[in-house]
């Protein structure tokens, strides 16, 4: 119930009004949420969102482009429609599931309208077990057309931001595992990325569209019933193609290497992976070639039921995206989450995160930085109704500039 001298949101107040009505003719309002059709499972979702940023473009405190008119303003406030659904068969926790979700967000601006924007994302994730074999894979699909934002504006931005930059992007990733013996089982993995720029803008001309695959392949070990070592190698390439004609055509980017993991629950409450080893790259113009070292943390600790603390890691190699920066790149990925429930009926969720990205270009003295923390809380009022309030800083720095973000935004979740 909204505190006496304070609006509420119209939708969520029609949701209130709703509900009883449907309780009363038998019609719980939580059935649109969840709509079974024999094995199948609907979860109709929506999320709106009302958010205030005072650098929407991602550019530098002095930057001309709003003085010359390119921009209407460098602050704005921008409101996020999000319909979407959740198609799942089998259980969540089944051994045998398939899960589709859809997700359209729809981004308006007050005073930037130029800015306006819909995206599309879909997701396609399946789990198979048997006696021996085991499958599992990610897939995605997204046309974006809106601004390059976050740790895409610091490393894939371009110098002179402008505006929405359309593009597709599709993720595959597939693995396999097969049960040799009770503790040894055999390792398959692989994974595409499609990366393309189809605008005719200047935005667009400044990218690469590329195709990235990598095989791997290696065995593991049960060290006990919650603990497995695996041993892993892996072989891939990336293909870039320029989208002006006036840039030329970069040379294939090979790479190969080997990691050593351990995963599983370390202990009852802590759980994940660890991993290192070494990956070496070369490209097909004989030049510029380098190896370095690779690792990893993705790690779990729950103190109770209610709270939990994420911590992660990761170093390895990756290939510009721009035709402005130099081509082969190391990054260093750095995050940590904590979350905490608060009460049991309605809970209340505090969410608190920080990540920090380096890049390292291997040919050149060029260093990027991309520095983030957030906060948030939430509160879930119904199983299928829960409101959220977020803050989010954000500094970067690009080739030739650098910048900060503060982002404040409030909205509401509706579906399971």
């Amino acid at each position: 119930m909204a505190r006496p001298g304070l609006a509420t949101p119209p939708l969520l107040a029609t949701c209130g009004l709703l509900a009883p009505a449907f309780s009363a003719s038998g019609f719980e309002m939580r059935d649109l949420f969840a709509v079974s059709a024999g094995p199948v499972v609907l979860h109709p979702r929506m999320a709106v969102v009302s958010m205030y940023s005072d650098n929407v473009f991602y550019l530098p405190s002095d930057s001309p482009l709003e003085d010359l008119g390119l921009i209407e303003s460098r602050d704005d406030f921008s409101f996020i429609l999000s319909p979407g659904l959740n198609v799942r068969l089998g259980r969540p926790d089944g051994d045998n599931r398939i899960d589709f979700n859809f997700r359209y967000d729809q981004i308006l601006y007050v005073e930037n309208t130029q800015a306006d924007s819909g995206n599309y994302n879909f997701e396609l994730n399946a789990t198979a077990k048997g006696a021996r074999l085991t499958y599992d894979c990610r897939n995605s699909l997204q046309y974006l057309n809106s601004i390059l934002s976050g740790y895409a504006a610091t490393i894939e931005g371009i110098p002179i931001p402008s505006g929405n930059l359309e593009r597709y992007f599709v993720d595959l990733d597939h693995d396999f595992s097969y049960a040799l013996s009770p503790k040894t089982r055999f390792l398959l993995g692989g994974l595409y990325r499609l990366r393309d720029y189809p605008g005719a803008e200047l935005a667009s001309r400044t990218y690469y569209n590329s195709d990235e695959w990598r095989a791997d392949g290696g065995l593991g070990y049960g060290l006990s019933e919650r603990i497995q070592l695996q041993t892993r190698v892996h072989y891939g390439q990336v293909s870039r193609d320029p989208v002006s004609d006036l840039v030329p055509t970069p040379p294939r980017a090979d790479a190969v290497g080997g990691t050593l993991r351990l995963t599983g629950s370390l202990t009852p409450k802590l759980t994940g992976r660890i991993w290192g080893g070494y990956e070496y790259r070369w490209f097909s113009n004989d030049e510029e070639d380098d190896g370095y070292p690779v690792a990893g943390v993705d790690l779990t600790q729950r103190f109770t039921e209610k709270n939990s603390l994420t911590l992660g890691y990761d170093r390895g190699g990756s290939v510009s995206a721009t035709a402005l920066t130099t081509s082969s790149a190391v990054r260093d990925r750095f995050s940590l989450g904590f979350r905490q429930q608060l009460g049991t009926a309605n809970p209340w969720f505090v969410n608190l995160g920080v990540r920090y990205v380096r890049t390292e270009y291997l040919t050149s003295d060029l260093e990027l930085d991309n520095f983030q923390v957030n906060a948030g809380v939430s509160r879930m009022l119904r199983s299928w109704l829960s409101v959220f309030a977020n803050y989010a800083y954000e500094f970067g720095n690009r080739s030739n500039f650098d910048y900060d973000v503060n982002q404040v935004s409030l909205g509401l979740n509706l579906g399971y």
